[in-house]
């Protein structure tokens, strides 16, 4: 009896090992990518002000975050909402519910040659390889917490200071990356930014980090040229609603709107917009 019952311990000691080693290898697999998405889809969702537009985005990024789960998103959409709120998050306090639903809207685009319709409306594409899951994994990961190391480092900072570490812009170029002023790195060597200089050592290892000078003018320049393509493809895509032609850029157009008014980078590429517009006119007999 007493053999009998070791025996059954025994078993029971194998089944709880192994069942204990495939949760593990299930966690490792799945890495720590979809608690950093929600943690950004909550950073968005509390920009904006309480109310129905604020559950609405909370709906939306639930079903984003449901596919991302799934493994049903190409993880470059993924890097691309990491960017826009990033981005929004250092740009501003607050977002209506429609710039916050612009910035996901935004990234069902992808800027290629031509812009596509969102994905959902084309066929399945082949289910990214694992790796591509891993590096993705690892990227969003440094990149969160990067930020939320230069937010914490800001509120003990001087307002000259401030301007500094708040030069800095996340992109997807084709990987998800953090584009620096070459000005932070005169403060690197202060005590205060230790851990800071040994984040961004560990980011440039994985070449996430790209240094620019002068990049507030940069990125100034590129807010205005937005700006002005936004214009000229208003004025284009009244022609082509005059002329009945349908097609998925106006919903593009809507977000851009909304986000006219705040200076931070969009996550999609405005020329291959404009081009998508061009070929439909062309393709109308409109453009010489």
């Amino acid at each position: 009896m007493n053999e009998n019952l070791r025996n059954a311990g025994i078993l029971t000691l194998l089944f709880l090992t192994v069942l204990a080693i495939y949760f593990l290898t299930r966690q490792a697999q799945n890495g720590e990518l979809d608690t950093y998405m929600a943690r950004l889809g909550d950073k968005l969702i509390t920009m904006v002000p309480e109310g129905a537009g604020r559950d609405a985005l909370a709906d939306t990024y639930g079903e984003f975050m449901e596919k991302v789960r799934k493994r049903e998103v190409e993880p470059e959409r993924v890097e691309r909402v990491a960017a826009g709120i990033l981005n929004a998050s250092i740009a501003s306090d607050s977002l209506s519910p429609q710039q916050a639903e612009a910035l996901l809207n935004l990234t069902a685009f992808v800027p290629v040659d031509t812009v596509r319709a969102p994905r959902s409306a084309s066929p399945a594409p082949a289910p990214p390889a694992r790796g591509d899951w891993e590096r993705l994994d690892k990227r969003i990961r440094t990149v969160y917490e990067f930020n939320e190391t230069m937010a914490e480092k800001r509120k003990e900072m001087t307002p000259l200071q401030q301007s500094v570490t708040g030069t800095l812009v996340f992109r997807v170029e084709p990987d998800l990356t953090v584009t620096i002023d070459q000005e932070l790195q005169n403060m690197l060597s202060e005590k205060a930014m230790q851990k800071v200089a040994k984040e961004i050592r560990h980011m440039e290892h994985q070449e996430i980090v790209v240094w620019r000078k002068d990049l507030q003018k940069e990125l100034q320049v590129q807010q205005e040229k937005m700006k002005i393509e936004l214009r000229i493809m208003q004025q284009e895509l009244e022609k082509l609603k005059s002329m009945e032609i349908n097609i998925v850029l106006p919903e593009i157009v809507n977000s851009l709107e909304s986000l006219d008014t705040l200076d931070i980078p969009i996550p999609v590429n405005i020329d291959s917009i404009m081009r998508e517009v061009e070929k439909s006119l062309e393709a109308a007999g409109e453009k010489k």
